[in-house]
C-alpha cells in the first residue's frame, strides 16, 4: 500500500508541474488547489490511520472517524513525514516552473492543463485511501449470498476415537517473522518444528479478524468480530455472539473439556464473555493465574510473562490428559505485543542481533518459549496422542519490526503438529482464519463445517469459492448478517434498570450502554471500549442517523458534555436519557441501587413526542 501511495503522490507531483505550466483563471486556480488540498487530507489521514492499524482504513476506524479519531496521538509519528512530502512537492513545482520559462511553452499550456487534471484525478483514483472507503461503503450488490456461503456448524465423529489438542495463539506472532530474509536466524527453532508439521504458508488477515478478539472469534467461529461500535467494545453483554456456533461448541457437544490460559485480563475486549458463551469449561486469566506464580511480582503491564503461562499450562495439560476424557486446552501469549514486545527477564540476557530492537527479542524468545512448550509435551507419555495447533491471534500491529514485516509478504502463522505425521508438509492453498476449525477437525478425528471456514485441504473446495469469501467488498456487504449473531434482546413490555445494570427481555446487560431502535423496533447496542480513549457513548449518540430513536443509560459525568441542556452535574450518579437523533431527548429516570422499571408503551409514546 506505501508503494501504491508514493505512485499517487508521484502523479500529483507532476499534475501540480503541468498546472504550474500553463495560464489559468482563478476559478481554474481555487479548483485544482481544493483537489491537491484533498489529496494531502487524504495522505495525511491515510497514513495516520495506517501507523496505527497496520492495515489502512478498515471498520473500526471508520467508525472512530465518524465519531471521534482514533488516536490524536499518532499523528506525531507521521507529521515530519507529511510536511517533507508537502514542501518537497511545491518546491519541486517551483523550480521546474523556473527551469522551463514561460514564454517557450505559449502553445502547449492548454494540453498542459488538461494533462493537469488528468493526472491529479489519477492520483485521487489510485489513491490506497480512496481503495479503502470504496471496500467499505460500496459492498457488490452481487455479493448480497451471505447464506450460500456461510455453512451452518455441523460436526460428524470419522475416528473411533477422538484426538485430544492443545491450542496455541501466540500473540501477533505472524508468518513473516520465519522469513531468513528479513530476520535471519531469528526463530531457527520454530523454523525447525515447522518442518515435521502440515504449515499453511498463505492465511490472509480479513476484515474484523486483524486484532486478538477478532482472531478468536475468525477461529473459533468461521466469522469477522463485526459489532455495532468499536470491535473490542463487546464485554457489558451478557453473551457473546451466542447465534455464532462454533468449534468450540461443536466439540463441547462431543464430550470434549475445554480450557483457554491467557496471561492478560480476560475482560478485555469481552474475551472471558465469549469463552464462556462457548462451553469453555476453564477460563483463567491474570486475576486467576498470577496468585499461582511463585513470584507474584514477576509479571509485565499486560499480564504473565509467556515461560511463567507455559508452565502453569504444561501442568494443567499433565492433569487433563491423566483423566482419559478428550480435551482442548487453548493458550494466549503475551510476549509479543505491539508495539515493544515484553520479553522475559531471562530472555534479555539473550537478545537478537545487538538488542536494539526490543520486539525482535520477544519474538525470538516467545518463539523460543513455545518450542520448548511443544517438545516437553510432545515428550510426555501422552504426547503419541496429543495433536497441536500453532496460529497467530492476528497478523502483528505497528511495532518496532514493521518497517521489516512490510518488506515481506504478510501472512498468519498456522502449523498443525499430528503424531502420526512423520514428514511435514507446506500448503499455499490461499486460506483465512476463518479456515482454522474445518481444517483442524479431521486431524481431532471429525469431518464438519464451521460458517465461512472451510477445509483447507479438502480437494473439492473450490478455491474461487475461497476467494470469494476472501473479497473485502463482499465481507462488507454482509456486516447486516454478522450483526445478526449477536441476537441482541427485543423491546420487552418492561425494562428494569439499576446502577450499573439494564435488563432486556430477561438479559442482563452491563452498564454504561446505547440501546438504539430502527423503524421496526429493531434493537441494537453499544458498549464503550475503554473510557480513556475511546468514544463515549454519549457522543456517538449525538451522530446517530436523523430519526434514530435511544436510550443512553451512563452517569451523569459522562453525558453531560454532550447533553449540557439535559444533564448538567458531574456525579458518579446513574441517569437514564431517551431521544430522538435530530429531535432532541430527555432525562427519564435516576436508576439508584432500588431497580427502575419502564413500560414499553410509556417509552414508545415518549419518543412519539419527540417527533
Amino acid at each position: 500500500m506505501i508503494s501504491i501511495l508514493l505512485t499517487s503522490n508521484l502523479l500529483l507531483g507532476s499534475s501540480m508541474i503541468c498546472f504550474a505550466l500553463t495560464r489559468k483563471s482563478r476559478r481554474t486556480h481555487f479548483i485544482f488547489a481544493g483537489i491537491v488540498a484533498l489529496h494531502l487530507a487524504l495522505s495525511a489521514a491515510w497514513l495516520v490511520i495506517d501507523n496505527i492499524t497496520g492495515n489502512g482504513i478498515n471498520g473500526a476506524t471508520i467508525f472512530h472517524l465518524h465519531y471521534g479519531f482514533l488516536n490524536a496521538g499518532a499523528i506525531y509519528d507521521r507529521w515530519p513525514s507529511l510536511l517533507l512530502t508537502a514542501s518537497g512537492l511545491l518546491i519541486f513545482t517551483f523550480l521546474a516552473k523556473k527551469s522551463t520559462g514561460w514564454g517557450q511553452l505559449g502553445l502547449l499550456r492548454p494540453k498542459f492543463l488538461s494533462a493537469a487534471f488528468l493526472l491529479i484525478v489519477g492520483a485521487l483514483a489510485l489513491h490506497p485511501a480512496t481503495k479503502n472507503l470504496l471496500q467499505l461503503n460500496w459492498p457488490a450488490e452481487e455479493a448480497k449470498d451471505f447464506y450460500a456461503n456461510y455453512r451452518q456448524p455441523i460436526i460428524q465423529r470419522i475416528a473411533p476415537q477422538p484426538k485430544s489438542f492443545i491450542f496455541i495463539y501466540g500473540e501477533s506472532l505472524e508468518r513473516t517473522y520465519l522469513d531468513d530474509k528479513l530476520f535471519p536466524n531469528l526463530v531457527p527453532e520454530l523454523q525447525q518444528l515447522e518442518q515435521s508439521g502440515i504449515s499453511f504458508t498463505n492465511i490472509d488477515s480479513l476484515l474484523g479478524t486483524g486484532f486478538t478478539m477478532g482472531g478468536l472469534v475468525a477461529s473459533n467461529c468461521g466469522i469477522p468480530l463485526i459489532t455495532p461500535s468499536h470491535p473490542n467494545s463487546m464485554s457489558g453483554m451478557d453473551l457473546f455472539l451466542p447465534g455464532a456456533i462454533g468449534l468450540s461448541d461443536l466439540l463441547h457437544q462431543e464430550g470434549y473439556r475445554l480450557a483457554f490460559f491467557g496471561g492478560a485480563d480476560l475482560n478485555f475486549g469481552g474475551k472471558r464473555k465469549f469463552l464462556q458463551s462457548h462451553h469453555f469449561d476453564e477460563v483463567l486469566g491474570r486475576a486467576e493465574l498470577e496468585p499461582k506464580l511463585k513470584d507474584p511480582t514477576y509479571v509485565n503491564g499486560w499480564g504473565l510473562y509467556d515461560d511463567s503461562l507455559l508452565d502453569l499450562v504444561y501442568d494443567r495439560y499433565t492433569e487433563l490428559a491423566a483423566n482419559h476424557q478428550p480435551f482442548g486446552l487453548f493458550l494466549l501469549t503475551l510476549n509479543t505485543h505491539s508495539p515493544d514486545g515484553l520479553p522475559s527477564k531471562s530472555d534479555e540476557l539473550s537478545p537478537y542481533g545487538d538488542g536494539s530492537n526490543r520486539m525482535l527479542t520477544a519474538v525470538k524468545a516467545s518463539a523460543l518459549h513455545i518450542v520448548k512448550f511443544v517438545r516437553r509435551v510432545q515428550a510426555s507419555t501422552w504426547g503419541k496422542d496429543t495433536v497441536i495447533v500453532i496460529m497467530s491471534d492476528h497478523i502483528a500491529m505497528p511495532n518496532e519490526a514493521t518497517a521489516l514485516l512490510d518488506r515481506g509478504i504478510r501472512k498468519n502463522l498456522f502449523l498443525i503438529l499430528d503424531p502420526k505425521i512423520k514428514r511435514g508438509a507446506s500448503i499455499p492453498r490461499l486460506g483465512s482464519t476463518f479456515d482454522i476449525g474445518p481444517t483442524l477437525l479431521p486431524f481431532l478425528g471429525f469431518t464438519g463445517s464451521i460458517g465461512l471456514g472451510r477445509n483447507l485441504l479438502d480437494p473439492n473446495v473450490l478455491d474461487s469459492e475461497i476467494a470469494h469469501i476472501h473479497d473485502p467488498a463482499v465481507l462488507a456487504s454482509w456486516r447486516d448478517n454478522f450483526i445478526e449473531f449477536w441476537d441482541f434482546p427485543r423491546l420487552s413490555q418492561e425494562i428494569h434498570f439499576k446502577a450499573g445494570l439494564i435488563t432486556l427481555d430477561k438479559r442482563r446487560l452491563e452498564a454504561p450502554v446505547l440501546v438504539t431502535l430502527d423503524e421496526h423496533d429493531k434493537l441494537s447496542l453499544r458498549f464503550e471500549f475503554d473510557a480513556e480513549w475511546d468514544v463515549r457513548l454519549a457522543a456517538q449518540a449525538r451522530q446517530l442517523p436523523q430519526g434514530t430513536r435511544y436510550l443512553l443509560f451512563a452517569q451523569e459525568k459522562d453525558i453531560a458534555a454532550s447533553f449540557p441542556r439535559v444533564v448538567t452535574g458531574q456525579s458518579d450518579r446513574w441517569v437514564l436519557l431517551l431521544g430522538r437523533a435530530g429531535a432532541g431527548s430527555q432525562l427519564i429516570a435516576l436508576p439508584e441501587t432500588i431497580e427502575t422499571a419502564l413500560l414499553k408503551k410509556d417509552l414508545l409514546a415518549r419518543w412519539d413526542k419527540l417527533r
